[in-house]
């Protein structure tokens, strides 16, 4: 290297000394946490909104009747046991990969 570039790299590696912004920083955090706050609880409300206003609906189009016909045949599902199998075993080793 040569003096230029040293100089450079001692320069460019030294600490840079605080910004002063009077609370500046904190404010903006409390703030955004906040918003997210508020944000996360409107979108809790309007999906139990949504949902209920769905079970309404589907319990007014004979869903009931139709999940009587159908659940019969589904528990009797080899293939659906298998899925299912193959998705427990996949979670299992996501959390023993994540430990």
């Amino acid at each position: 290297m040569n003096g230029n570039e040293e100089n450079l790299d001692r320069l460019l590696s030294a600490p840079l000394a605080a910004v002063a912004d009077d609370g500046f920083s904190a404010r903006v955090t409390a703030r955004m946490a906040a918003a997210g706050a508020s944000q996360t609880s409107f979108e809790t409300a309007l999906f139990v909104a949504a949902a209920g206003a769905l079970l309404i609906v589907l319990s007014m189009a004979g869903l009931p009747e139709w999940l009587q016909r159908v659940s019969l045949s589904l528990a009797n599902s080899l293939p659906l046991a298998v899925a299912a199998f193959a998705l427990a075993l996949t979670a299992l080793y996501t959390r023993v990969l994540a430990d």
